[in-house]
């Protein structure tokens, strides 16, 4: 599943049986992500937030976790056992959390 947008983008509930690919210009607002295999999320001039300071309940995929921002990564919650691949296009703040048992 890929899905482009030009401005902001919001990922509230995402369940996928396949890759997901989410890629914004603006700012990419991001409540539940689980996918059976990877995940790409990119915000290209922008950031990759939590819908809302800490209710996220998580980003989960059974493949590998790709984030590429403009500038921050805010607040996002992780599966324990996820593999993450993270880069940010200018300086900014990486804020993630793994959701522990």
């Amino acid at each position: 599943m890929t899905i482009h947008a030009e401005g902001d983008m919001i990922a509230r509930q995402l369940i996928a049986t396949q890759n997901v690919n989410l890629q914004t210009e603006k700012d990419l607002f991001v409540g539940i992500i689980q996918a059976e295999k990877d995940i790409s999320l990119f915000a290209q001039k922008s950031s990759i937030l939590d819908i809302e300071d800490g209710t996220i309940e998580g980003i989960h995929a059974n493949g590998l976790i790709t984030m590429e921002s403009y500038r921050d990564m805010a607040n996002l919650s992780f599966s324990n056992d996820s593999h993450l691949n993270l880069k940010l296009l200018k300086a900014g703040d990486i804020s993630i959390h793994a959701q522990g048992h």
